[in-house]
C-alpha cells in the first residue's frame, strides 16, 4: 500500500511540473507575441524630406519675410512614444535670402549679423519631447547662431501624412539673446522679435 501511495505521489508531482512547464511556456508565447506585435505597431520614422525655414521680422514698421534655402534635418519621429523623438537640422547661412540681394549679402557677411566666414551655419536640435496631445507636443532645443547656443521650447504640430507625418513648427526668438543685428543707431528700426517657421516631413 505505501508503495502504491508513493506511485501515486511521484505521478502527481511530474504532471503537476508537466503542466507548470506547459503554463509558463504558454506565457513566454504570449508575451514573445506581444512584444513583435508592440514592435510593429510603434513604427519609427527616420528620413526627413521637404525641410523649410522661413523667417519675418519687422523693419521700419513693416515685416521683412526671409528664408534659407539651403537646410537639412534629420532625426526619429515615434508617434507612440516621444522619448524616441531626436530631431535636428542645419540651415547654411550663404542660402539666406529676402528677395533683396544687398540686404542679403548684409545679413551673410556682416560682423554683427551671421558673419559667414567665421559661422557659416544655424543649426538647432531638439534635447527633450513631451507629449502633450495626439498631434502636438512641446519640444526643448538647443538653437546656434553666430556661435552661441542658447536653449529655448517650441509646440511642435505632427500630422499624418502619407507614408509618414509632416512636422511643424512657429515660435518667436529675441534676436538680441544671440547678439544678432548689433544695437544702437544702425538697428533702431528693426524690431528685436523674429518669428520663425519650420516644417519638414519624417517618412
Amino acid at each position: 500500500m505505501l508503495f502504491k501511495n508513493t506511485a501515486i505521489i511521484k505521478h502527481t508531482i511530474f504532471l503537476n511540473l508537466k503542466q507548470r512547464t506547459n503554463i509558463m511556456r504558454t506565457i513566454t508565447l504570449i508575451t514573445l507575441l506581444t512584444i513583435i506585435t508592440l514592435g510593429v505597431n510603434a513604427e519609427k520614422y527616420a528620413k526627413a524630406s521637404n525641410t523649410s525655414i522661413k523667417f519675418k521680422i519687422k523693419n521700419a514698421g513693416s515685416y521683412t519675410d526671409g528664408s534659407f534655402k539651403t537646410v537639412s534635418a534629420e532625426g526619429t519621429y515615434d508617434d507612440e512614444d516621444a522619448d524616441n523623438i531626436k530631431l535636428s537640422g542645419t540651415a547654411q547661412v550663404k542660402s539666406v535670402s529676402t528677395g533683396n540681394s544687398l540686404r542679403d549679402r548684409h545679413l551673410r557677411e556682416k560682423e554683427e549679423f551671421f558673419n559667414m566666414d567665421k559661422t557659416p551655419t544655424v543649426t538647432m536640435k531638439s534635447y527633450k519631447v513631451v507629449k502633450e496631445s495626439n498631434g502636438e507636443y512641446t519640444v526643448y532645443w538647443e538653437l546656434t547662431m553666430r556661435g552661441i547656443t542658447q536653449k529655448i521650447k517650441t509646440t511642435m504640430i505632427a500630422k499624418k501624412s502619407s507614408g509618414g507625418y509632416d512636422l511643424s513648427t512657429n515660435f518667436k526668438i529675441n534676436r538680441n539673446t544671440w547678439k544678432l543685428g548689433g544695437g544702437g543707431i544702425k538697428t533702431i528700426a528693426m524690431d528685436d522679435i523674429v518669428i520663425i517657421d519650420i516644417k519638414t516631413s519624417m517618412k
